[in-house]
């Protein structure tokens, strides 16, 4: 268990909560052998705005997985697998000049204060939520992987609602498939979806993802780490180590082709499974993508075999050469079987 106490706070004009936390014990002993790819993050839901608010602690532990909270105006998300809990980073509001608010369901989004709206209005814009907290907007990108949609209450990014006969990539209507983006019917079978162009949706995942953060670590096994961990369909942007080797993991769900593409040539050396052994050879080596080239211009493709239970995550690693380079950014995706 990861406990993150919060303390009391003033507010001023914008009615917005941020949490401090006064000890977060090191997760980086924690491993992470199941992943979650994403999570809902936008809703609003608080106080008047002359009051002051005590939350209780936030334990991270079983029954808490996706909580969600702020920690320095840094969205903050708790992964619990099993005995394994720790917390993820997310967004950086302060990063953009905003300010991280998180609502009594333990839901974070961060809050422009140099923007006005009216109290309880909310809509989806660009496959971004926005949600009015205390006359201000406060907005979460849903990236590629989930949907802006509008409830009752307020806008949210959900994922799609897909049909497992459509190859968990569309909706049955009728006799044939309404597929997910990026996916289509191939013309043997109406009856279900396969992703249909690969390269336009790294492309869009690239650009449209809030980028998550990792550190590569010195060896596989200490990869295995929250701070070394890359979600799928997201960009995550890499801090390597100086000058020599480093890694980074991510989970496999299936078997099949996962594609790793990055914003630097040369830097990937390869895939590897989670004790170090490679799973791609130089041919698995390829170039730029050509719907952003110079966004994404090299990528890998690893053949990967899952051997994990139904339901469960098999971690992976990408292994970085020893370079001058600081950082780079990569992207994985699981491109079929």
């Amino acid at each position: 268990m990861v406990r993150l106490y919060n303390t009391k706070l003033t507010l001023s004009h914008t009615r917005v909560l941020s949490w401090t936390a006064a000890a977060l014990l090191a997760t980086a002993t924690f491993g992470c052998s199941n992943e979650q790819e994403d999570h809902d993050t936008n809703h609003t839901n608080h106080a008047d705005d002359d009051a002051m608010m005590t939350l209780g602690a936030f334990d991270c532990e079983a029954g808490k997985d996706g909580w969600e909270m702020c920690d320095a105006d840094v969205m903050m998300w708790c992964h619990a697998v099993e005995d394994n809990a720790h917390f993820h980073a997310g967004k950086d509001c302060a990063a953009s000049g905003l300010t991280c608010y998180v609502d009594a369901q333990h839901r974070a989004s961060c809050v422009d204060p140099a923007t006005t709206c009216t109290e309880g209005e909310f809509k989806c814009e660009d496959n971004v939520a926005m949600n009015c907290v205390d006359g201000h907007w406060a907005s979460r990108s849903c990236g590629i992987a989930k949907q802006c949609q509008v409830t009752e209450t307020d806008s949210a990014c959900l994922t799609p609602s897909s049909d497992d006969s459509c190859g968990g990539h569309g909706v049955k209507k009728d006799t044939a498939c309404e597929c997910d983006p990026f996916y289509a019917q191939p013309d043997e079978d109406p009856n279900t979806c396969v992703l249909a162009d690969p390269a336009g949706m790294a492309c869009d995942a690239f650009e449209a993802s809030e980028p998550h953060t990792a550190t590569a670590a010195a060896t596989p096994g200490e990869s295995l780490a929250p701070m070394s961990h890359a979600a799928l369909l997201t960009r995550t942007d890499v801090t390597l180590l100086a000058n020599q080797p480093g890694y980074i993991h991510f989970p496999v769900t299936r078997t099949g082709t996962y594609v790793v593409m990055a914003s630097k040539a040369g830097v990937v050396a390869g895939v590897a499974d989670k004790d170090g052994e490679r799973v791609t050879s130089a041919e698995d080596k390829k170039g730029p993508n050509p719907n952003c080239s110079d966004a994404l211009v090299e990528h890998w493709h690893a053949h990967i075999e899952y051997t994990g239970e139904p339901g469960s995550k098999i971690p992976h690693v990408i292994e970085f050469n020893s370079v001058d380079d600081a950082s780079v950014s990569v992207l994985v995706f699981f491109k079929g079987e």
